[in-house]
């Protein structure tokens, strides 16, 4: 399941205000800033559709390109001995670099969904204030990445155990 709108190739986001009573987004990973807003689910996807679809009449009509949220190319510049190592290890493979470069950052997107939806389910159960004594918080002593930013982007565990306060109670 998925946060976001899509339509077009294009990604939306969609946020709720209480003090207005309005769902409301943007179109997401481009440069042009493109808004949009309803007071229901429907209402704000229709909208989100009509901007984009607005913003590609636009483009058109004034011969503008319009921005496209990726391509799917990108260049990595990485040491040579990485370079080479990969290289090396997608020939013993039988993959080429570019599917083993794919392949690797596919498997990262994978787990760092997988902690996303973990980390969201131990927040949940925060947020309620109980953890079951069974099933995936059985688990407690996962340690989900932490990027550290005075250790340059090394990951640090942090250990959900210190996280959870002693005001918790268990099922």
């Amino acid at each position: 399941m998925s946060d976001n709108l899509e339509y077009k190739g294009y990604r939306g986001s969609i946020e709720y205000s209480r003090e207005d009573h309005l769902f409301f987004g943007k179109v997401l990973f481009i440069d042009s800033l493109l808004m949009y807003h309803g007071t229901s689910v429907d209402e704000i996807e229709q909208a989100f559709k009509e901007t984009v679809d607005a913003y590609l009449d636009h483009c058109e009509r004034t011969g503008k390109s319009p921005n496209k949220p990726y391509s799917g190319t990108f260049n990595v510049r990485i040491g040579p001995d990485l370079h080479r190592d990969a290289v090396q290890i997608a020939a013993i493979q039988g993959m080429s670099l570019n599917q083993f470069v794919g392949d690797a950052i596919q498997q990262s997107v994978d787990s760092a969904k997988a902690l996303k939806t973990l980390s969201g389910l131990y927040l949940s159960a925060i947020n309620q204030q109980t953890l079951p004594s069974s099933g995936v918080f059985g688990i407690a002593n996962l340690s989900p990445p932490v990027i550290d930013k005075q250790q340059q982007g090394q990951i640090n565990p942090l250990n959900i155990q210190d996280m959870v306060s002693p005001h918790l109670t268990r099922q």
